[in-house]
């Protein structure tokens, strides 16, 4: 009898680094291996891209955002993970 194990999803971790103008995204899976990477916009559509983008690549457990005064990320209500730290 041979069985087929059904594989575990993939957790996924993003870091974010702020720019005035842009923010780069860097996912990493459980094991710390990258996934991929996307700049996006400082915009409310920005931020609705990235939730959309770590999401499709797997079961997101956290967001790793670099915040300073001038350029960290400020989260619209509407678009807050509930897991998100703010990494100086």
């Amino acid at each position: 009898m041979s069985r087929i194990s059904q594989l575990a999803p993939i957790r996924v971790t993003v870091g974010v680094d702020t720019h005035r103008d842009v923010r780069v995204a860097v996912a990493l899976d459980q094991l710390g291996r990258r996934l991929d990477q996307i700049e996006l916009a400082t915009t409310r559509a920005g931020y609705e891209r990235l939730l959309a983008w770590a999401e499709r690549l797997g079961v997101v457990e956290a967001f790793g955002v670099e915040a300073t005064a001038a350029t960290g990320l400020r989260w619209p209500d509407t678009c807050a993970p509930a897991r998100c730290w703010s990494l100086r």
